[in-house]
């Protein structure tokens, strides 16, 4: 194992003087035992050094004392101390990871990621053998340490045509500002913009790593019929955007969660179960076609009347509530149903469908759901009733934290730039922009500014 860091010249003389407390003059070496005590008292000083060290530093200082004894008898000159590092320049072995090798693994790592394959140390090793070079696996695993290796896990995204880039270049145009002349275009703050999605909840995960000690081992493991066939619970979330506001004088800190509505309905069972005996009242998956929609928005306790608890302020003005383009939620009437479903008591709701194939630019696909669904692992990892895992859910929508919330809003508008800096497409890197630091100076992560260039070039290509 290679020496670590050099101490330093005030170090040094530190380390000197106590080897000179502790040095036998006569026999020029330290005094037995003495090693011991220097250790201490450089520790107790602040110089933390081993034995090893002590030995090179004594070593030293006597070859130069020899050194400064020939150069007075020599010249009549003292010849002082020099406490400076003896490794000076390049030093230790020659690395055999030099240019052409850096070549080497940059091909075969690139040929493997870009088609998108898991290439592990043991398989890279292989492939260097092959190109003639017989390194040791250890060598491998620090050249990779010297590259700076890490793991990115690549999702599936949609196929976008050309007509999907025009129409989420159009989205996120229409999200800027344009009331205070071009040279302050900002995007608006979308503060009463409302979105909604679906998203499935496993009743089980099909593995879980555990923490274990000692000689604990896990031997029963949780149990379905078959992997195939995990039950599972579909979830409506409704989130607007973290604010506080002032509304008849009282302010009010609304943390963006209006509310999570299960897709579900309570039956009772015709015959006896492991539910029960017949006739006990269990929850069971509902087909959302779009009058089921409807219903999750204009019922008693649904999406209307909780953005009216959660929201008051809303009223007066219209305000926006942003959905995916699915089938039931887009059939012939049933956008004007929801409005007029909604309309009343001065609440004015106006439907608004994000672009297809664009899960990117709705906050719940973006982010909220991944989140929601890692804090419900934390609580439980497998449920063993759906009544059980629904509980969980709820749980974990209301401990979600408000930050975590504006920082997927603060995402979204990433995801605006980033949608007209590649010409509407999918092919880019997760923006980040100081949205900590932000959120510390201001209260908020998001950024409203707007890339002039690429919103004229946008402009320029949805003529």
């Amino acid at each position: 194992m290679g020496r670590g860091g050099d101490l330093t010249s005030q170090e040094r003389a530190f380390v000197h003087n106590k080897i000179m407390q502790n040095w036998d003059s006569e026999k020029r070496q330290i005094k037995v035992g003495g090693r011991e005590k220097i250790i201490k008292a450089c520790i107790k000083g602040g110089v933390r050094v081993s034995a090893t060290t002590v030995k090179r530093i004594a070593r030293e200082a006597k070859r130069q004392e020899e050194e400064s004894e020939n150069h007075f008898l020599n010249t009549g000159e003292f010849k002082g101390m020099d406490h400076s590092a003896c490794r000076k320049g390049k030093c230790g072995r020659i690395s055999k990871l030099t240019e052409p090798v850096k070549e080497v693994y940059r091909d075969i790592i690139s040929r493997y990621a870009f088609s998108w394959t898991r290439l592990s140390e043991a398989k890279l090793w292989e492939e260097l053998k092959k190109k003639g070079l017989n390194f040791s696996t250890s060598t491998v695993h620090e050249h990779l340490k010297l590259l700076e290796k890490r793991y990115k896990k690549v999702y599936l995204k949609p196929i976008l045509s050309e007509q999907n880039k025009i129409l989420r270049m159009r989205y996120a145009l229409a999200q800027v500002n344009r009331s205070h002349g071009r040279s302050k275009l900002r995007f608006k703050d979308n503060k009463r913009t409302i979105m909604v999605d679906e998203s499935w909840f496993y009743l089980t995960s099909d593995a879980v790593t555990v923490m274990l000690i000692e000689e604990m081992d896990v031997l029963i493991h949780p149990k379905v019929q078959h992997k195939s066939h995990i039950e599972k619970i579909m979830f409506l979330a409704v989130l607007g955007q973290p604010q506080k506001v002032i509304w008849k004088g009282e302010e009010i800190d609304f943390d963006g969660k209006i509310g999570l509505f299960p897709c579900t309905e309570e039956v009772a069972t015709r015959r006896v179960s492991k539910a029960g005996p017949k006739g006990t009242r269990v929850q069971v998956n509902k087909n959302v076609d779009a009058e089921f929609y409807h219903n999750l928005f204009c019922l008693v306790g649904g999406v209307y009347d909780m953005i009216e608890a959660k929201m008051p302020w809303l009223a007066g003005d219209p305000y926006f509530i942003q959905q995916d383009g699915a089938r039931p939620h887009t059939a012939n009437g049933t956008i004007e149903d929801l409005v007029a479903g909604g309309t009343g008591e001065g609440f004015t709701p106006v439907i608004v469908t994000q672009p297809p194939n664009s899960p990117d630019l709705n906050v719940n696909d973006l982010g909220f759901f991944a989140s929601l669904k890692v804090d419900v692992k934390r609580i439980c990892t497998h449920c063993t009733s759906r009544q059980e895992m629904m509980v969980n859910v709820m749980k974990a929508f209301e401990e979600h934290p408000r930050e975590k919330i504006d920082g997927i809003w603060a995402s979204w508008f990433n995801n605006l730039r980033s949608v007209m800096s590649c010409d509407g497409g999918n092919d880019y890197k997760q923006a980040h922009n100081g949205g900590k630091k932000r959120k510390r100076e201001t209260g908020s992560a998001i950024d409203l500014t707007v890339n002039l260039v690429d919103y004229d070039r946008c402009v320029r290509l949805c003529r």
